[in-house]
């Protein structure tokens, strides 16, 4: 099945659900795979207030749930997956200016940096 996925900012000791949706609205919900799949979200953090692990990044987590069989009509075979991947992410107000006086990188400020899992 394709993956439910959500989207989450750190706010204080918490997580906050942001919300989030296919960028295509036509995706099937049960996808034969054949190679790589990539899918497309459109991410709106609107949040008053959020945790600054890097100076000006939001830390956002996205989770990926999803059901996986080898058949197109399951048996006992069926697994589910559940992932969870961490990016620090620019928020769009934020001046190029302000992060590089903080934060030092070679060119201009990412939108996002991967993070590793956690």
């Amino acid at each position: 099945m394709s993956p439910s996925v959500r989207g989450f900012v750190q706010v204080g000791g918490s997580w906050q659900e942001v919300p989030l949706r296919p960028a295509n609205a036509d995706v099937a919900q049960v996808l034969k795979v054949t190679g790589n799949q990539i899918y497309k979200y459109i991410l709106e953090p609107d949040v008053n207030d959020f945790e600054e692990l890097l100076p000006y990044y939001m830390h956002v987590r996205l989770s990926n749930d999803m059901l996986v069989s080898p058949r197109s009509q399951p048996k006992d075979d069926i697994v589910e997956r559940d992932d969870n991947y961490y990016v620090y992410l620019k928020p769009h107000d934020t001046s190029d200016n302000a992060i590089l006086s903080r934060v030092k990188f070679p060119g201009p400020p990412p939108v996002w940096i991967p993070m590793p899992p956690h």
